[in-house]
């Protein structure tokens, strides 16, 4: 099995290239920033806090409804599935 924190870094390592492509997007004007659900729906917390909540949670569902605490309020969310 593969070791949680080699997955949880490259996960983490993806979510941070994702949101600088998308900062950069922005920056450019080629990217819409309402009616998307990029990594721009702003999170604003200390990062230690934000890992903290990664760290506790068991699945990708509870990854979500984690950071999802941290969303930015008034910004579009994401489709539910």
């Amino acid at each position: 099995m593969p070791n949680p924190e080699v997955l949880l870094k490259k996960c983490l390592d993806h979510s941070s290239n994702q949101l600088e492509k998308d900062i950069q997007k922005l920056k450019s004007g080629s990217m819409e920033l309402f009616g998307s659900s990029t990594a721009i729906d702003i999170i604003q917390a200390p990062i230690h806090r934000i890992d903290s909540e990664i760290i506790k949670a068991k699945n990708l569902n509870e990854v979500t409804k984690a950071l999802s605490k941290f969303v930015f309020p008034g910004t579009p969310r994401p489709p539910q599935q």
